[in-house]
């Protein structure tokens, strides 16, 4: 019991330097998480890294291309994508759909499917 208590002793004694008051010290506030100026304020749902369920590297979304019933619809597509497209090599193949069948033909530019047209208004369009 006496040689618990010596090293209490000891063990409280050694601790004192440590509990010397030290000089008033300023907090300095660092601000390594605030924006430069004119940064504009982004939304946090625009910048699409919080998602309600999912990986935030997984996979993205399969892409669903739009769908056109009518002949004049696409073509309207097909020139406002050329007039966007900055390769003026390009060439836009028509393909039947792998994954929706006949019923469907695929506009391919690049090897990525733009748009589906109806295989339907295509055969009419060129029977008239």
């Amino acid at each position: 019991m006496v040689f618990f208590l010596c090293l209490s002793a000891l063990f409280a004694a050694s601790l004192l330097p440590l509990m010397e008051r030290r000089p008033n010290c300023a907090p300095v506030r660092v601000d390594l998480c605030r924006p430069p100026p004119g940064w504009p304020d982004i939304p946090v749902a625009s910048l699409r890294i919080f998602r309600p369920h999912g990986r935030i590297n997984g996979p993205p979304p399969p892409f669903h291309p739009p769908r056109f019933a009518s002949r004049a619809k696409a073509e309207a597509f097909l020139r406002d994508y050329a007039a966007r497209s900055a390769r003026a090599s390009e060439s836009i193949r028509l393909r039947l759909s792998q994954s929706d069948g006949a019923e469907w033909t695929d506009i391919v530019a690049e090897g990525a499917v733009l748009a589906q047209v109806e295989t339907e208004a295509l055969i009419q369009r060129k029977a008239a």
